[in-house]
């Protein structure tokens, strides 16, 4: 366990996929099928689930070089929960977590910028997108680039 505060527990595993899934969704947070979305977290080294009475509420991970760059990315609260510093939280473990790394990226959702510029991130001057599964014009209508 990470810690815990009122109902609300913040640990390091949580198994139920199909809650997983159903979050990234609520959250909207792109189109990937429970085992994808598993697959991306097991293959991150930094993570963090946040429940509450058993209920996946917020989840968010990290993976990195272990030197230089750590990347946060899928940081997720239920619209139902957000407004209650679960998200803060969630992202201040996974700092934590990373705090080894000479710099921290975030990937994040059009539109949460604010929330992330009000934590410490600055934006980058010099992001570059490229993809062989999302097209350009996909990534453009989602508001990922210009």
């Amino acid at each position: 366990m990470i810690s815990t505060s009122a109902d609300i527990e913040f640990v390091p595993v949580f198994d139920d996929k199909y809650q997983l899934a159903a979050l990234y969704k609520a959250a909207e947070l792109g189109r990937r099928s429970p085992d994808e979305i598993v697959m991306a977290f097991q293959n991150s080294r930094y993570k963090v689930f946040a429940t509450d009475r058993g209920r996946l509420v917020g989840a968010g991970r990290a993976f990195g070089d272990e030197v230089d760059c750590a990347v946060v990315c899928d940081l997720a609260v239920h619209p139902n929960m957000q407004g209650r510093g679960l998200g803060e939280r969630i992202l201040e473990c996974l700092k934590q977590q990373v705090r080894h790394h000479l710099r921290i990226i975030l990937y994040a959702k059009p539109g949460k910028e604010s929330f992330y510029l009000k934590r410490g991130f600055s934006p980058m001057a010099t992001a570059m997108l490229t993809s062989f599964l999302v097209s350009a014009d996909a990534n453009r209508q989602s508001g990922l680039i210009e």
